[in-house]
């Protein structure tokens, strides 16, 4: 089970749950428990429909997985994502909800196969695996025993479920910590983190070789599904929509680099657009080449330059050649 209250940008890590490829590989890179690490896309099987029409309504935001491991009964997850900022204090009682759900559907199940096999002394139930996904800013205060939740406990202890879910929190994990996985989901969950046009920063120096690697070993419909996320979160800037479907183009070509620098070039954009704005201490020609010397130190290509600075390329080159005399570049 994995709930994520959270802000309003969810969409990165709603593609995680949803998509099969991006899911085995949550559980491999932050689950680590070893019966899951080689789990395959096509043991998942996506059982949300059938659950939310049993018990819970209808929510867009939940889903919940079938986990069908070769030899062995299958494991259930459930994953809930809270449209909020706060702290959602009920989280042990709606994950028990969906457990009891999810087993009472499992005695119908073995029992249609098996006539009264659920009352056999030997039936076990499948474990459900409860996981807390939290992004939000403020720390997570919510008790994480379904035991701690319940008053005169110590008095009734034998007779009180206990069952802890494993909470992950976002902001514990650097995009340093994210990069070391060097796979599709460590773009999928800095995208998620990003919450203004400033965020985009974070994105920056992401080496060349780590896109390489990711693009090689990724299926293509996950990289188009990037430029689907990037493209939202764009949206939720007010971005043009011209400006918007560059980005898919650019997916649509398979080039996560390229389309990458220039997601990059849009927060330098922004950054320009402040500083022509205050232009107070330099200057508004000394600040806009303030920035095209970094990011010629950062070797972003030429006519990103000029389509970001608007400076004529012979300025630009002028600035270049200034860069070398100083021996900051080749």
């Amino acid at each position: 089970m994995i709930s994520l209250p959270r802000e309003t940008n969810d969409q990165g890590f709603k593609n995680v749950l949803g998509n099969r490829d991006l899911f085995a590989l949550f559980l491999k890179d932050f689950v680590h428990i070893g019966i899951l690490d080689n789990v395959r896309p096509e043991d998942i099987e996506d059982m949300t429909e059938r659950y939310i029409a049993m018990g819970f309504g209808q929510r867009d935001s939940d889903t919940v997985k079938r986990i069908n491991i070769e030899g062995q009964e299958p494991v259930f997850v459930v994953g809930l994502i809270e449209h909020q900022q706060e702290v959602d204090f009920r989280m042990a009682f709606r994950i028990l909800q969906y457990m009891v759900l999810i087993w009472n559907d499992f005695e119908k199940e073995q029992d249609a196969i098996n006539k009264g096999a659920a009352k056999r002394k030997g039936f076990k139930y499948p474990p459900v695996l409860p996981i807390v996904y939290y992004t939000g800013e403020d720390t997570w205060t919510s008790q994480t025993n379904y035991f701690d939740k319940v008053y005169l406990n110590c008095v009734f202890e034998p007779y009180i479920p206990k069952f802890e879910y494993l909470l992950l929190e976002a902001d514990d994990y650097t995009k340093d910590d994210l990069l070391k996985n060097k796979n599709i989901l460590a773009l999928f969950l800095l995208i998620d983190k990003l919450r203004s046009a400033d965020d985009i920063s974070m994105l920056e120096d992401i080496p060349d070789e780590f896109f390489k690697e990711v693009q090689s070993k990724t299926p293509r419909h996950l990289i188009d599904l990037i430029g689907e996320v990037i493209e939202v979160f764009l949206a939720k800037l007010e971005v043009p929509r011209d400006q918007r479907r560059n980005f898919r183009e650019i997916a649509l070509e398979g080039s996560l680099a390229e389309m990458f620098d220039q997601f990059e070039s849009y927060s330098v954009r922004k950054t320009l657009d402040r500083g022509r704005e205050e232009g107070r201490v330099e200057g508004i020609e000394q600040g806009i080449e303030k920035v095209v010397k970094n990011m010629l130190l950062e070797e972003i290509n030429i006519d990103i330059i000029i389509k970001i600075s608007e400076l004529p390329l012979d300025q630009i080159m002028s600035i270049k050649e200034e860069l070398k005399r100083l021996g900051k570049i080749k």
